[in-house]
């Protein structure tokens, strides 16, 4: 064993043998002979440094356009807004014949414009109003339905109450709140005339109607009836419990 010579072969195999490396160069060209392409065509050119700037010239050009379309994006959307707010407000000083209701759409509006334009989003916008306001959740919807009615048409739809004859006062639930409210206040003290009262008195000036006018007490019985009240006279409860009886007396 003294007598071996040391081999020149390493005693793990690394592919990197001459015959290898003969073989996937050959594999290459021929690869390349096939494909019509080498390495160099997938990477672009070392630039100078002229064009380097000039590139970069061009980025920055670019780039500035793009952020100047955003101010002009900006500065036209709060253009519109202003001159919507404008022209509501215009509307609201020069327009004798406008309703108090519809008073209250255009001044809800006007100030979801102006939020709009102090960057708040347009379901903030409508919640902070209804808030405001304090109104209920369909106001906030109802604000939205007129703010896209004024953009489209520079106008508010009107109020329609008493126009459709489908659909009774009753049947809003704010209004439903707020007369249950009162009943369970007043208890059995309440009379018709008393109620039409109330809702002459709170009622009709809640649903924004300026005009003195009340309900008949037929409609005040219908209303009252529908929430499950009769209208009847107040008697004092008696307990019968059989003690007078022929039968218990004798007993």
């Amino acid at each position: 064993m003294k007598n071996l010579k040391p081999s020149k072969r390493s005693l793990t195999y690394h592919g990197n043998s001459d015959r290898t490396k003969r073989r996937k160069r050959k594999s290459i060209h021929e690869a390349i002979k096939a494909n019509g392409q080498t390495l160099d065509k997938f990477f672009i050119l070392n630039k100078s440094d002229d064009e380097r700037e000039e590139g970069n010239g061009d980025d920055e050009r670019e780039g500035n356009g793009d952020d100047e379309k955003e101010k002009g994006s900006d500065k036209s959307n709060n253009q519109l807004l202003d001159e919507y707010i404008l022209k509501i407000e215009n509307k609201l000083k020069t327009d004798k014949k406008i309703t108090p209701g519809q008073k209250v759409r255009y001044k809800a509006v006007q100030y979801f414009f102006q939020l709009q334009k102090s960057g708040h989003r347009k379901l903030e916008s409508a919640r902070i109003i209804t808030q405001l306001l304090n109104r209920g959740e369909w106001f906030s919807k109802c604000v939205q339905t007129w703010t896209k009615s004024y953009a489209l048409y520079n106008n508010i739809p009107q109020i329609g109450r008493s126009k459709y004859p489908g659909k009774s006062l009753i049947d809003d639930e704010d209004i439903w709140l707020k007369i249950s409210s009162y009943l369970r206040k007043v208890k059995h003290n309440v009379t018709i005339q008393s109620f039409c009262d109330y809702v002459s008195s709170e009622i009709l000036p809640f649903l924004e109607i300026e005009t003195k006018i009340t309900i008949s007490t037929r409609i005040a019985n219908r209303w009252l009836k529908k929430m499950g009240f009769v209208y009847d006279r107040y008697q004092k409860g008696m307990y019968v419990d059989g003690h007078e009886r022929p039968d218990v007396v004798e007993y």
